[in-house]
C-alpha cells in the first residue's frame, strides 16, 4: 500500500478513535469512510476559534515559567507521521518541544468563565499519549538519540493559567495502540467494502444500516473498552499527572 493510501489516524482524534469520548467510535468511522466533515455546533466552533487565537498567550506563560522558548511552535511546528504497520499510519502534531527535545508543550485554552478547568480532564489524556507514541517512534526510526520523558500540558485562560507535568504510562499506550490498529483495520476493510456501493448521496436507507452494521461488528463494545479502560485513565490520573504551576492575571 502507498504512503498516499495508507490510513492515517491523527493524535488530536485519539481520544475518539479509541475511546469514542466525543464522537463515537462507529460514528467516528463512518465519517472518515466516506470523508465527511464533522458538525460541529457554533459553541464549539467558538472555542475552537478562541483556542487558536489564544495559543500565543498558553505558549508565552509557559516560556515564561520554564525559562525557555520551546522550539517548532505556532506556525513552525512540526507534523510527523510513523507506520503503525503497513497499511495504518499515525501522525501528530506538537503544540512545540522543550528541554532538548525530551519533553513535549501542548496548549489548551478555557473560554467559559475566562477560567482554567478546576481540576484536569482525563479526556485530554489520550491526545497527550498519543503525541508521545508518535514523536519517540519518529525519534527511534530516525535514530534520534532522545525521548520524551514528559508533556508540558497548559491550561491557559485570562484569569488563571495551570501548568500540568504528564508522564508516560505504558499501560494506556499498549492499550491505545490495540483499539488504534482494530480502528485502522476496520476502515481500510470498509473502505474496500463501499468500493461495490454506489457514492453515499446515492445510498439506500437500507444499505447505509448495512454499512453501520458492518462497522460496529468490527470494533470492540464501548463497555467492553470501558471496563478496561476507565480504571487505567482513573490510575494514570494519579499517577502520571501533576499540577507543578498555577498562577493567577485577574
Amino acid at each position: 500500500m502507498t504512503e498516499k493510501n495508507k490510513i492515517n489516524l491523527r493524535s488530536s482524534s485519539f481520544a475518539n478513535y479509541c475511546f469514542g469520548m466525543y464522537t463515537e467510535r462507529h460514528i467516528k468511522l463512518f465519517h472518515d469512510l466516506f470523508d465527511l466533515e464533522e458538525e460541529m455546533s457554533p459553541f464549539s466552533q467558538g472555542l475552537m476559534r478562541y483556542g487558536t487565537k489564544h495559543e500565543v498567550h498558553g505558549i508565552a506563560e509557559f516560556s515564561q515559567w520554564i525559562g525557555e522558548i520551546p522550539q517548532f511552535i505556532l506556525s513552525e511546528q512540526l507534523n510527523l507521521v510513523v507506520p503503525l504497520d503497513d497499511t495504518i499510519s499515525l501522525s501528530s502534531t506538537p503544540d512545540g518541544f522543550c528541554m532538548d527535545g525530551n519533553s513535549l508543550v501542548e496548549i489548551k485554552c478555557t473560554k467559559i468563565k475566562r477560567k482554567a478547568k478546576d481540576s484536569f480532564d482525563m479526556r485530554w489524556l489520550p491526545q497527550v499519549f498519543g503525541q508521545m507514541m508518535v514523536v519517540n517512534k519518529n525519534y527511534e526510526l530516525n535514530s534520534i538519540p532522545k525521548c520524551i520523558q514528559q508533556t508540558f500540558l497548559v491550561n491557559w485562560a485570562e484569569k488563571n493559567t495551570k501548568i500540568y507535568r504528564i508522564k508516560p504510562n505504558n499501560d494506556i499506550m499498549l492499550e491505545m495502540l490495540k483499539l488504534l490498529k482494530e480502528y485502522g483495520n476496520a476502515l481500510k476493510d470498509m473502505k474496500d467494502t463501499i468500493k461495490k456501493l454506489p457514492t453515499l448521496l446515492d445510498l439506500e436507507e437500507k444499505d447505509k444500516k448495512m454499512i453501520e452494521q458492518q462497522i460496529l461488528s468490527k470494533l470492540s463494545s464501548k463497555s467492553d473498552i470501558l471496563t478496561n479502560i476507565n480504571p487505567l485513565m482513573k490510575e494514570a490520573n494519579k499517577s502520571s499527572v501533576s499540577l507543578i504551576f498555577e498562577s493567577s492575571t485577574s
